[in-house]
């Protein structure tokens, strides 16, 4: 004997279900388009810039014990926690540079990021400390209160692999002004207009790469910066697929540092490590 309730639940079971129109991406896009980055909060403090690190030495990152990634070594970047090998690199589009002070609470006192403090340059282009910074070091200040004062420079800009790009910071303080400054000079030389004027930063590409120092003092790697590569130019079809687009990209990312982007702040090798 089949009941009614039996009968009926085959009928479910068995009849056909009406499938749900699905829309085309183009569609999807028309309509993204249309409410483009809504819901999106662009507060400083919603919104962070992941800095892109070097391993030294000394890293956790590369040590045994808590902090250790699986296949890190001394000389590799660190992207988003991701190893990338020194020797291999990976194409850079600055978009923006600046120079500001950074205080700190002393790691004795738990550490952490205070404050950000406008750059000023003496008339050699030296870097004036904020008034009541003074000097314990090359590249240290105090202020009264003990908290640390750091003169950083950061480069903003897209790391781009097999035609995504994403966006990074790049930090650089004591010996790493030198080759900040380097690259900030060599990017103001290339790629001349017709009438003679600089071509913005972020229209030409850099790969990365890291070398090793060495002194009396020890050890350690720095980034090395290739030649600028024009953003059009045929070398880099597989690595930005779309040059126009990472143009606005870069473009957009000038605007907005400093704006709407916030830095990683973090702690690292016993020292305070700030990016954008």
């Amino acid at each position: 004997m089949v009941t009614k309730t039996a009968t009926k639940k085959a009928e479910v079971m068995t009849t056909p279900k009406t499938q749900p129109t699905v829309a085309s991406s183009s569609e999807l896009q028309k309509l993204m388009a249309e409410d483009a980055g809504a819901g999106i909060s662009n507060r400083p403090e919603d919104n962070l810039i992941p800095q892109i690190k070097v391993l030294q030495p000394l890293s956790p990152q590369v040590l045994d014990g808590p902090g250790h990634v699986p296949g890190a070594k001394a000389g590799d970047f660190l992207l988003m926690g991701k190893p990338v090998s020194g020797s291999e690199g990976f194409w850079f589009q600055p978009a923006q540079m600046e120079q500001l002070w950074l205080e700190f609470l002393p790691l004795d006192r738990g550490g952490g990021f205070i404050a950000a403090h406008e750059f000023r340059a003496g008339p050699k282009g030296e870097p004036i400390p904020p008034p009541t910074a003074k000097q314990v070091e090359k590249f240290h200040y105090v202020f009264p209160n003990g908290n640390e004062c750091v003169h950083y420079r950061q480069m903003a800009g897209i790391v781009w692999q097999q035609g995504k790009g994403l966006e990074f910071v790049i930090s650089f303080k004591g010996s790493g002004h030198s080759v900040a400054k380097a690259w900030n000079t060599e990017a103001g030389r290339v790629g001349r207009l017709p009438n003679g004027q600089q071509a913005p930063l972020w229209a030409h590409l850099y790969h990365l790469t890291t070398s090793q120092r060495r002194n009396a003092q020890g050890q350690w790697y720095v980034i090395d910066v290739g030649p600028a590569v024009a953003l059009d130019d045929d070398s880099l079809s597989d690595i930005v697929s779309d040059w126009s687009t990472a143009y606005h990209i870069g473009k957009r990312l000038h605007a907005a540092f400093g704006k709407e982007k916030v830095a990683e702040v973090e702690v690292e090798d016993g020292q305070q490590k700030f990016a954008m």
